[in-house]
């Protein structure tokens, strides 16, 4: 079996979305300031399994995955304004295995540092931040995205992704 890993951390984008307040007006977005965000919630470090979560989504969201996940890219083009409900979310298997409590997806994504997802009015639907769009795939990116990658092969069919990752950070 073989694996191409690319960390997380070399094709983060950064950014100041902060997380939406629960609304009447379905599939609306709000931005809100740090100032006008809930102290609770601006203070509040994530559990480890929102990490988890986060890093999921925001992988599903992510300028590697987005740019070449036809799937993505498909369920991005029937919904209105790329909206996905988490109805659809709560179906991708590595999400599921976490959580298919919307609720606890939502709370976790408000934790986000790079607040690249953001919620509906609604609470029920979730896309990435319009303020972040996702980088066009020229030739750069993609020669860059391959110095950022990792081709690991040789393990056992049983090996996990953690500890793939950990392999990638310890090289």
């Amino acid at each position: 079996a073989a694996l191409t890993v690319e960390p997380s951390n070399m094709s983060a984008t950064e950014g100041e979305v902060k997380p939406l307040e629960a609304s009447s007006e379905p599939k609306e977005a709000e931005i809100t300031s740090e100032s006008s965000q809930p102290k609770a919630v601006a203070e509040a470090k994530p559990s480890a399994l929102e990490l988890k979560i986060i890093k999921q989504v925001e992988y599903y969201f992510g300028d590697h995955n987005l740019s070449r996940d036809k799937f993505m890219q498909d369920i991005l083009g029937i919904h209105f304004e790329n909206w996905i409900p988490l109805e659809t979310m709560v179906k991708f298997k590595r999400l599921a295995e976490l959580t298919t409590d919307f609720e606890t997806i939502l709370c976790a994504l408000e934790k986000s540092k790079k607040q690249i997802v953001e919620a509906s009015s609604d609470r029920l639907s979730i896309r990435r931040s319009p303020d972040h769009p996702v980088p066009e795939l020229t030739t750069d990116r993609k020669l860059e995205s391959r110095t950022k990658t990792l081709y690991v092969k040789g393990f056992p069919e049983t090996t996990v992704l953690p500890d793939l990752e950990e392999i990638g950070r310890a090289v």
